[in-house]
C-alpha cells in the first residue's frame, strides 16, 4: 500500500521522488485543506474512496498501523513515505 501512495504522490506531480508537495497534494486528494494547519480527513473516508475509485480495500490500521479515526497533513507525508515514522 505504501507502493501505492508513493505512486500516487508522484502521479500527481512530475518529480521521479516523492516529497512535501506531493504528500499534501494526496492529502487534498482526499479533501483535506492544505491552507488549515488543523485540518483532518477521517480514515473511513480514505478507506472509503480508495474502495471506490481503485477498487482497494485497505485497512489503514494493518497496513500502515494508523488507528486514529482523523489523519492530518503530517500523517500523510508518513503514508507517502516523506517523513519518517516516529
Amino acid at each position: 500500500m505504501r507502493e501505492f501512495y508513493k505512486l500516487y504522490a508522484m502521479g500527481l506531480d512530475s518529480k521521479e521522488k516523492a516529497g512535501c508537495l506531493d504528500s499534501l497534494n494526496c492529502f487534498a486528494s482526499f479533501g483535506g485543506d492544505t491552507k488549515v494547519e488543523n485540518s483532518k480527513v477521517t480514515t473511513q473516508h480514505v478507506h472509503d474512496q480508495l474502495l471506490d475509485t481503485f477498487g482497494l480495500d485497505v485497512n489503514l490500521n494493518e497496513t500502515f498501523g494508523i488507528s486514529q479515526a482523523e489523519l492530518n497533513q503530517d500523517d500523510f507525508k508518513v503514508l507517502v513515505g516523506t517523513h519518517n515514522v516516529h
